[in-house]
């Protein structure tokens, strides 16, 4: 549902609150994640799904909590049902909204930005609350509903919901891979050499692009991306939300990377829900798209069914990512179980851009398995995949599981949830022309047993599992298997697996 002021006027109005609220039994079982206080890096979308029910505070967990973010899954027993909690839809008009922190009774109420959220070195003109002229119709506000979680996880109701593209000619835009250096090398100097060395590794996978994070600036960004485009690879590259909010300066970055020959970019640091910060996102997908650039949002809002809009947009962060096995020891702990979370929460609603695989040593030791992150990879959904990990783990892999990451696209054909449980268990099944990658993870610190029914994969009869090697976090092993109509598999302790299923003919 949403609300539209249909009268036109110029004098520009102010929507002072928001009174709706979403009514959940007080025996419902959420999966929410804490909004957070405005400080140089919040609110960003980026902490754990606690596990509550109605009513409970927001814990303050990795900065002060302020109310609830959405999307907000509940498993309602009564019903037995699933609903997610979100919004689509939004534009220049209106604000990001999320959940107030009072939710007595199981009532959950339409809360606005903070008056402090701003983006470093953007100064806020206006209060929180969302001004525009009339006529003025608002975001819709969203339930998805299903039977169980998996549903949820393949619902397209929040894209579906937003207006439809408003870029004319979408053959340049591409869906694809990346390699990425930052999280392999984020302290060592950003060389020429190094940006090539990840050039080459797309190259060598067939992935489609390569990211230059911020190291770039200390280079030459026409000369490392001109290597890219010989090698025939898209470049990336790094800038600050800050840049973006002046539309003269909006132009004059997007310019420059159209002059290095960059296809797209990554633009960090938002940390804004407020409608500033929303109308300048809107304004950078529409200027990129005449350009043809594409763009992915970092320290962001989540998505709210932007990418069917501005086809150009393939992806944003706003979730807790691979980067944080260098900055949060907390992650270490719950990342298995937060895995197996966001395929129904945050990815339900949009493009995810986590930066999958990570399995190198970082400050804080991992405590998923190698196969278990390989699984992930193939499980999240994202415009790009920024694989994190460096050359030398790729080349560790055995031939048959490095095969999967130059064969898994992107972009899939058809998907299936098999199995969803958040928190404990996900097994997506997903096919890329004749291939099935069914992937499968555990978010628990005890083995999960897994029985697939796979009568209907019957003609897809050369099969190979992926699954924990000798070395358990470092290795995978390949193992290949019988054609039969059912499949059963222990998944260990945080672990995980990938099985292939291709089409052989007769």
């Amino acid at each position: 549902f949403r609300y539209r002021f249909p009268d036109t006027n110029n004098p520009v109005r102010v929507v002072e609150s928001e009174s709706p609220g979403f009514a959940l039994p007080l025996n419902a079982h959420g999966w929410l994640q804490p909004y957070h206080a405005a400080g140089p890096y919040t609110p960003a979308y980026e902490d754990f799904y606690f596990h509550v029910s109605p009513g409970d505070a927001p814990p303050n967990s990795r900065q002060e909590a302020r109310g609830w973010a959405f999307p907000a899954l509940f498993n309602v027993p009564d019903a037995a049902s699933w609903v997610l909690l979100t919004e689509s839809g939004t534009d220049e008009s209106y604000c990001a909204c999320h959940l107030a922190p009072d939710s007595a009774n199981g009532l959950y109420h339409i809360a606005f930005p903070l008056a402090d959220e701003t983006t470093r070195g953007y100064t806020n003109q206006f209060g929180p609350e969302p001004r525009f002229t009339l006529p003025w119709t608002l975001p819709w506000r969203v339930l998805v509903l299903g039977k169980t979680a998996g549903d949820i996880a393949t619902a397209a109701l929040v894209t579906d919901l937003a207006p439809p593209s408003r870029v004319a000619d979408t053959s340049w835009i591409k869906p694809g891979r990346a390699s990425w250096a930052w999280w392999s090398y984020p302290d060592g100097p950003a060389t020429t050499n190094l940006f090539n060395e990840f050039t080459d590794l797309a190259a060598k996978m067939g992935w489609e692009y390569t990211l230059f994070d911020a190291g770039w600036r200390k280079r030459s960004l026409a000369l490392i991306s001109s290597y890219a485009r010989v090698k025939k690879i898209l470049p990336l590259a790094w800038n600050f939300a800050g840049d973006f909010y002046d539309a003269t300066s909006r132009s004059n970055k997007l310019d420059e990377m159209c002059a290095a020959k960059i296809a797209g970019v990554k633009v960090d640091f938002w940390c804004s829900d407020r409608q500033e910060a929303i109308a300048a996102q809107q304004a950078l997908m529409r200027d990129a798209a005449a350009r043809h650039l594409v763009v992915n949002l970092h320290g962001c809002t989540i998505p709210r069914g932007w990418q069917r809009t501005w086809p150009n947009f393939l992806t944003c962060e706003a979730v807790l990512g691979s980067e944080s096995y260098m900055f949060d020891p907390h992650y270490t702990e719950k990342a298995a179980e937060l895995d197996t979370v966001l395929p129904f929460t945050r990815n339900a609603v949009g493009p995810m851009d986590l930066t999958p695989v990570a399995c190198s040593q970082k400050k804080f030791v991992r405590t998923t398995t190698a196969a278990h992150q390989l699984a992930a990879a193939l499980i999240f959904t994202s415009g790009i995949v920024h694989y994190a990990d460096q050359p030398e783990f790729f080349e560790s892999l055995p031939p048959q599981a490095l095969q999967i990451f130059r064969d898994a696209p992107a972009r899939w054909d058809e998907t299936r949830c098999l199995k969803g449980e958040p928190g404990q268990i996900a097994v997506f099944a997903r096919r890329s022309g004749h291939s099935w990658f069914i992937a499968g993870i555990n978010g628990a610190n005890h083995s999960a047993a897994v029985t697939l029914d796979l009568s209907r994969y019957k003609k897809y009869r050369r099969r190979i599992l992926i699954a924990e090697g000798a070395d358990a976090q470092m290795q995978v092993a390949t193992i290949p298997l019988e054609n039969s109509t059912q499949w059963q598999h222990e998944i260990p302790p945080r672990g995980g697996f990938i099985l292939r299923l291709g089409y052989a003919k007769k």
